[in-house]
């Protein structure tokens, strides 16, 4: 069965109050105003209903696994999943991180030297 236009908002409903309302992707409370369809873009089958942000992420991250070599996007995600789980803490930090104080030192140095640029520009 596809639905019609005018059948959104209802569905939008049912699957609001199934779902207790919580978003189905981040689990925080869902309002209907904030509410939007998902569905699948593969089969159009209707999913869940989402924040708008969250189904906006959704249809990014799909779109970026199909990119890989990956055959699976469900298997993808479980293992990126994974992968970001895991605690990494025991290996080394790669070159180009920064730390939260070399962010705060880079961004004051910045400051600075924009302040200082002021000055000359003034005179």
């Amino acid at each position: 069965m596809k639905l019609k236009a005018k059948d959104i908002k209802i569905w939008r409903n049912k699957l609001l109050k199934l779902q207790k309302g919580k978003c189905k992707l981040c689990g925080l409370e869902l309002l209907e105003d904030e509410a939007v369809l998902d569905h699948d873009h593969v089969t159009g089958h209707i999913r869940a209903a989402l924040h708008s942000g969250c189904n906006r992420a959704e249809g990014k991250a799909i779109n970026w696994i199909y990119r890989t070599k990956s055959q699976d996007p469900v298997e993808f995600a479980k293992q990126l999943a994974k992968l970001w789980a895991k605690d990494y803490s025991k290996l080394p930090l790669h070159p180009t991180h920064k730390t939260l104080d070399e962010k705060r030192i880079a961004k004051n140095n910045k400051a600075r030297k924009q302040r200082a640029k002021r000055k000359v520009d003034v005179k």
